[in-house]
């Protein structure tokens, strides 16, 4: 068995192809048809750390009210208020492009590879036409050692 590509997101040999995520898919390269590339748009948002620590800031602020009085109180829940609308207006979803590998697996389109990486979807992607030019050439010398 020959290996094109091993690496921490996928596995590319002469037979199979292996997307490594939470749930590996593996797929062989010989039932693949129509393969392409596509650009796919992922959008990401405020994270749950974000989140997390406003959260915190105001519990804090809200502590130091209770525990040093109103007077720092005031203070210290007006700046963080301040810290969280200032956050919240610079916010904006960051649009991420992902590079997509896309095929036909037994007449249904699947998309084979995905990743954020060009410089690793490029590597992924050659190794695969390599695959698929490899079981080309195997399947034709089949065809005439049958004929």
């Amino acid at each position: 068995m020959r290996i094109y590509y091993r690496g921490p997101d996928a596995l590319v040999t002469d037979e199979h192809f292996i997307w490594k995520t939470k749930t590996p898919r593996a797929v062989a390269v010989r039932e693949l048809r129509n393969i392409g590339l596509a650009r796919g748009e992922t959008t990401h948002g405020l994270s749950a750390t974000t989140i997390a620590v406003g959260t915190a800031t105001i519990a804090l602020a809200v502590t130091g009210w209770l525990l040093f009085g109103t007077g720092l109180g005031y203070g210290l829940i007006a700046g963080a208020l301040a810290g969280m609308t200032l956050t919240l207006a610079t916010w904006q979803k960051r649009h991420v492009r992902s590079w997509e590998l896309r095929a036909t697996l037994r007449g249904t389109p699947i998309t084979l590879f995905s990743s954020l990486d060009e410089r690793s979807f490029n590597q992924v992607t050659r190794a695969l036409r390599r695959a698929v030019e490899e079981e080309q050439r195997a399947r034709s010398a089949r065809r005439l050692a049958a004929a």
